[in-house]
């Protein structure tokens, strides 16, 4: 496993953050952009304002009183009546206890997609390949759900992008860990 994907996982997690000055920068968008380009996807707009993106975010991924949200929740997608704090979050839990690492949220439900990307950075860094290959089996088992609700709600460029991305990332990385494994 290369180190790249910690730097990558880590921009990941930044990326599905609620918008602050840290991850709407024109450095943070150009690194978005180059990892997009990379891959080859479309890239977005570099110069996207900070409050557009808030209500994007909000509109997507917290409350939107016109239509459905793409909640950033393992456990969502996971239980039979897309409910949240069930099995997956304390499956999230578990992973963190056996790495003896703790959530990068406090306020958050340990199944929070930030924190389950963040953790994956970690577990690269480590070197747990057993563990990440679980815990990959655990985010790639709900994560194309989450982004194909998130694309059925024409949602902003930017996090149409991220979710592309980050699935590719997930089944790379998925396929690498696999591969070195056997």
């Amino acid at each position: 496993m290369t180190g790249i994907y910690c730097v990558i996982f880590n921009l990941l997690a930044n990326a599905f953050c609620y918008p602050s000055n840290e991850n709407t920068s024109d450095k943070f968008f150009y690194a978005i952009n180059a990892l997009a380009r990379d891959l080859g996807f479309d890239t977005f707009d570099e110069k996207i304002d900070q409050e557009l993106l808030k209500e994007h975010y909000t509109r997507l991924f917290i409350n939107n009183p016109f239509c459905e949200t793409a909640p950033l929740y393992a456990s969502f997608y996971s239980s039979k009546d897309n409910l949240l704090m069930q099995g997956a979050r304390d499956e999230a839990k578990a992973f963190y206890q056996r790495a003896a690492l703790e959530p990068r949220f406090e306020k958050e439900p340990e199944d929070f997609l930030p924190t389950e990307l963040y953790f994956i950075a970690e577990l690269v860094k480590k070197g747990d390949v057993k563990l990440l290959v679980e815990f990959l089996h655990h985010i790639i088992g709900w994560f194309p759900e989450f982004k194909k609700r998130l694309q059925g709600l024409n949602p902003h460029p930017y996090y149409s992008i991220l979710a592309e991305i980050t699935l590719v990332i997930l089944n790379n990385l998925y396929q690498e860990v696999i591969n070195e494994k056997a």
